[in-house]
């Protein structure tokens, strides 16, 4: 059976502004934007313990906070808005992304780890002119 897996963007670094590391394991509340900017985190798919370092908070304190906020239902109904907007945009004629196109033809995976390959040896080996 074939799992597909979603593919949910990073934010965009803006929101991903780190806590002073005076936070960092310490008992000091953090600051409202780095809280808001870890729930985004949170909620377009990062994982606990990814938002808790990205932000330079205590993971513990996150799985708190996102319990008592209801982050996963908010993670849902993400997931599920953007569901909705990818269907209504293949509809519409747009085309699919890296990630649906996988889906739909596992014989692609190959092309594209023989891609990643190529990428590297030119990155790390580059020839000479």
């Amino acid at each position: 059976m074939t799992h597909a897996q979603t593919f949910i963007p990073d934010p965009e670094p803006s929101d991903h502004a780190q806590a002073p590391p005076s936070h960092e394991g310490s008992n000091l509340p953090a600051d409202e934007p780095v809280w808001a900017a870890a729930r985004r985190s949170y909620i377009q798919g990062c994982s606990t313990p990814v938002v808790a370092e990205r932000h330079g908070l205590n993971e513990r304190t996150v799985r708190r906070r996102a319990a008592e906020e209801g982050w996963a239902e908010m993670r849902s109904r993400f997931r599920a808005m953007e569901s909705e907007r990818r269907h209504n945009a293949l509809l519409a004629g747009e085309p699919p992304t890296a990630e649906e196109a996988l889906a739909k033809s596992p014989a692609l995976e190959q092309f594209v780890a023989a891609h990643a390959y190529e990428v590297g040896e030119l990155l790390m080996k580059p020839d000479p002119m």
